[in-house]
């Protein structure tokens, strides 16, 4: 075992917050979108109120592809447009980090 010293005031443990709080996670308040390829998208969202087609819309500027062609796919479902992405079924920790893939792919080019 590690002995180290626990700040016994409020001054000593903001004083020390580095040592205490973990810098955020570079994936924090972002959805990662995986392509069939492997690629991967990491778009910032709010998963209380960013919805599916605002996500279609901000990959259609990464991908070129237009929002109408893209296709999300989590937990065994299509996501919809008007759901928010908390809504849509995509499961996210307390930090908003999300703990379930989402698939990105082409409407048109899976039959």
């Amino acid at each position: 075992p590690i002995c180290v010293s626990f700040p016994k005031t409020l001054a000593e443990l903001t004083e020390n917050s580095d040592a205490w709080c973990p810098t955020p996670h570079p994936d924090d308040e972002k959805v990662v979108v995986e392509t069939l390829s492997n690629k991967g998208y990491r778009i910032p969202a709010n998963p209380a109120t960013t919805t599916v087609g605002q996500l279609k819309e901000r990959l259609s500027l990464e991908t070129g592809y237009a929002p109408q062609h893209i296709a999300l796919h989590s937990g065994g479902r299509n996501l919809f447009d008007n759901f928010t992405l908390k809504n849509s079924g995509i499961s996210f920790d307390s930090s908003k980090t999300q703990t379930q893939e989402v698939l990105f792919y082409i409407s048109h080019e899976i039959s």
